[in-house]
């Protein structure tokens, strides 16, 4: 899979990418693979942010993502998504006892 960066991405893309990497400080490599699809990224991006609107609080919604995570044995999702628990202020053993 292609990994595309602002420059190379499809322009239906390239603002979606250069957002994530203001709101994140780098591009999750998920990210620059989707973006190739501009569709599947627009769509992730709006699911993404929905479920970051619900009532769940920073923690529940790391419970949420590493048992998926967790359960579909991502070895890409789970240290993202620690990193992201990390970045949210999730105390890091709550966050290692999902992992493991």
């Amino acid at each position: 899979m292609t990994r595309l960066t602002v420059e190379t991405a499809p322009e239906a893309s390239k603002d979606m990418l250069a957002q994530t990497e203001k709101t994140f400080g780098f591009t999750p490599g998920l990210y620059q693979v989707m973006a190739g699809a501009p569709q599947l990224f627009k769509t992730y991006g709006a699911i993404h942010q929905a479920f970051q609107k619900t009532s769940f609080n920073a923690k529940e919604q790391t419970v949420v993502w590493q048992t998926i995570n967790v359960e579909h044995e991502c070895t890409y999702c789970v240290p993202a998504h620690t990193a992201l628990a990390g970045m949210m202020n999730v105390d890091p053993d709550l966050n290692e006892a999902l992992r493991n």
